[in-house]
Order: C-alpha cells, then structure tokens, then sequence
C-alpha cells in the first residue's frame, strides 16, 4: 500500500495522509476484487506502464468526485461582479472577442457547465463573443460522464432556475441544451505531470482559470507547482478562481488578490514585472501532517495469491463510500438501497445517516432529510455540522424556531474554533462560512 500510494503521489500529486489513507485502501481493494490480481501484480503493472488501463481505473477509484452545478454559487457571483465586467470593458471594441474559460478538475462536468451558463448570461452583445470553456480532469470515466451531458437530480442540488431554463427530460435523467452543450469541450489531463500545459482546446491563454477544492489532497510540493502552471496559463489580467478552504497566502503571492463579499478572486497582474516565486508551502498548512514516500525495495514479480478465502460481509464504511459514488453519479435510487444496507449492518454509523439525508434532501423530502439528520445529531450532538444543516432544513421548513435553536447550537459548538478551520472536506464548509451563515439568519 505503501508503495502504491508513492507512486500515486510522483504521478498524480495526490497524497493519502489520516484518514484518506482508508480511501486508498479500499481504492486498491476494490481494484483487486473487480481484476483477481495479487498486491504484487498490480504493483508491478503500475511501475510497467505510467499511462495505461491500470492507472486509469486506480485514479478514478481514488479521486473524491464530489460535484455539482453552481456549487459555491458565492464564488460565481463574484466572477460576474467583478471579474467578467472588467474583462468584457477591455475588449468592447475588439472585432469577434473571445472569452477562454478552463475548469481544471472538473470530475463530470458540471462545473465547466456553469461557466458557460453564467457567460451566456452575462455577456453584452452575446453575439459578437466566441465562447470557449475546457473542462479538464484526470478521471477518464468521470470525463464520459461530463461528454454526454445527463444528470440526475443530485447534480441540481445548490441550483436556481439554470435546471428549468437549459435542460431539457431526458433517457434517465436532465439532458443539458445543446446551445451550452456546444460551448464547452472536455480532455484528458493531470494538472501535475510538469509536461502538461495547458488545453488545447483553448487555443490560447485563458481569461478565467477555476481549479477548486482538487490541490487540497495533494503534496505541498506538488500544489506549488500547480499553482505556477495555472498562473502561467492565465492571460495578462486573467481570474483565478479556487477553493474556498484552500491556502491563500504564500501559495498566490505572483497574482493580485481582490476581495467582493468574503469571496477571494486572483488576478495575473497586467504588466510585465518578474513575479515572485512562492516558497514551498509549510506542511502544517495541509489539513493531515503528509508522511514522507515510502522507498520500498523493487517488485521482482507477481506475489503469490494468498489461498485465504476473502471475506465476504462487505464493511458498512464502504457501502456508505459506494452509496456516495453512486449518488454522484445521479443514481440516488441505488445510492438509497446501498445506503439503507450500511445501516441496516451498522445502525450507529453517522457518516450513512448524513448521506441519507443528503439524499433525501435532494429528492425534496425535507422531513426525511431532518429525521436522517436528526440521528446523526443523536449520535454525535457535538457536531457542528450536523446542526448546522438541520437547522437549514427546518428554516426551509418555516420552523424558525427550532431552525433558531439549531444555529444557536451551531454557534455554541463553533465557539473558540480557528475560522479557517475545515469542517466538511467534500462541500468546502470552514468555521468561518458556517459561522457567517448562521450569524445572518439569527439576527
């Protein structure tokens, strides 16, 4: 495991400290299960071919998919506030202007879509603008996903009226408009091999660059450089958008921030003067101390099958994880069975009943939402989380006041807590937006 998870990080950047170390155990147990291979064999065929089927599946096995449109709508609205006005100013008297817009790690896709939802609404003159957005991910299944442009309701979660104005029913799911559909192209790329430039398919520097929520599970190192390849695919003048729970400080000093609502976009400045090259990022900046490679000695040949049969009760944990893949495939139904299986094994396991009222969130039962957070809450009252988002539910719900007395509960476990303190790695909460959230709805 060790040696598999070296090699992923020299690859790919990805990293496996604390508890993601799990994720790639059962990353390389799934994989072992579905081919019949020995440790040793797989070992061997991942050294035996950098770019192949093998490292294909094990990258998609082991990259956290976690997606949806307009996800972080704060974010795009700074872009449409500040960024898009300035770029669009500049251009105004440009014959056939072009906006490029790359989505670095855009999973199935609807990221990318967004961008290009937003342009076309944006836009003066729509017309006049070609509109290039490049989606681009090292998740070869997510990237079919993204081509075919079908999404179940899960994909709709944080949306407003973009679900009724461009898609449209279709074979098992929402099929996007073709007029977006056909401004955005998707490729194959790994944002930490130093080769990789930047798309093709943009045909030239971009104007904006959104790489959010993917440097947070690499390597320092890696992320440093990264960093420095996206600011080279920028144009003068062109956005960066990242993450909300991402480090801000040492990592962007080459751009100029600026700041609407809490929410930070980084501009590549306009002039020529030298930038300055960030130092390598401190490891107390990641979220998990990040264990050195591991240098184990060279894999002679396939090991020997161990003749133990496999167990064959599956870990509660993994049906939650395969329940959440299959619900950010859109496939809430099977996402639901699987789900309901973990519980039914493991009646105390918080992490199902959180995914069971996502789930039930996003198929509009709210009752069922609240009930499934209610004993997660049960189970773990100290969870800051938890009540948050049940007190979410029930303001959705008209009940102000028990929504009332969840935030004040949130509030109270948040007290004394860094606000750049990360509470949900998948959606990106920290303290501090936790905390801003229930503060306004409380006053």
């Amino acid at each position: 495991m060790d040696r598999v998870g070296s090699l992923l990080e020299s690859r790919t950047g990805l990293v496996f400290p604390g508890g993601r170390r799990a994720l790639l155990e059962r990353a390389v147990a799934t994989w072992l299960d579905a081919t019949g291979s020995s440790p040793g064999a797989v070992a061997l065929e991942l050294l035996a071919e950098p770019a192949g089927a093998a490292w294909d599946r094990l990258a998609t096995l082991v990259t956290v998919g976690e997606t949806y449109f307009f996800r972080h709508r704060e974010q795009f609205l700074a872009l449409r506030q500040l960024a898009l006005p300035l770029l669009t100013e500049a251009r105004r008297n440009v014959h056939a202007p072009v906006l490029r817009a790359w989505s670095a790690g855009c999973s199935s896709g609807e990221e990318a879509y967004s961008l290009a939802m937003l342009f076309e609404d944006v836009l003066p003159d729509r017309a006049r603008w070609q509109v290039r957005v490049v989606g681009t991910d090292i998740d070869a299944e997510a990237l079919e996903r993204a081509r075919a442009g079908l999404y179940g309701r899960w994909a709709f979660r944080a949306s407003g009226d973009e679900r009724a104005r461009w898609f449209r029913a279709g074979p098992g799911g929402e099929q996007i408009d073709g007029r977006i559909r056909d401004l955005v192209t998707f490729e194959r790329h790994n944002l930490a091999d130093p080769a990789a430039t930047s798309p093709a398919a943009l045909g030239g520097p971009a104007d904006v660059v959104v790489c959010r929520n993917v440097t947070i599970y690499m390597s320092p190192d890696a992320t440093r450089s990264v960093v420095a390849r996206l600011f080279d695919a920028l144009a003068p003048g062109g956005w960066l958008l990242v993450g909300p729970v991402e480090p801000s400080t040492e990592l962007y000093q080459q751009f100029v921030p600026h700041h609407v609502d809490g929410i930070t976009l980084y501009q590549r400045p306009l002039d020529e003067r030298p930038r300055r090259v960030p130092h390598p990022v401190a490891a107390s900046m990641t979220s998990a101390p990040i264990a050195p490679p591991v240098v184990a000695p060279p894999v002679a040949g396939p090991q020997p099958v161990d003749p133990a049969p496999r167990a064959t009760v599956v870990d509660p944990r993994t049906l939650v994880d395969e329940a959440r893949a299959l619900a950010d495939a859109g496939r809430l139904d099977d996402a639901l069975a699987r789900c309901r299986l973990a519980l039914a094994r493991d009646r105390r396991l918080v992490g199902g009943y959180v995914l069971l009222a996502t789930i039930a969130e996003a198929r509009g039962d709210l009752e069922g939402a609240c009930h499934a957070f209610g004993r997660a809450g049960y189970l773990e009252p100290g969870d800051p989380v938890t009540q948050f988002r049940l007190g979410l539910l029930e303001w959705r719900r008209g009940r102000t006041t028990k929504a009332r007395g969840r935030l004040r509960a949130t509030l109270t476990l948040l007290d004394g807590l860094p606000d750049e303190r990360l509470l949900d790695e998948r959606d990106g909460l920290t303290v501090a937006r936790v905390r801003t959230v229930a503060t306004t709805l409380l006053v």
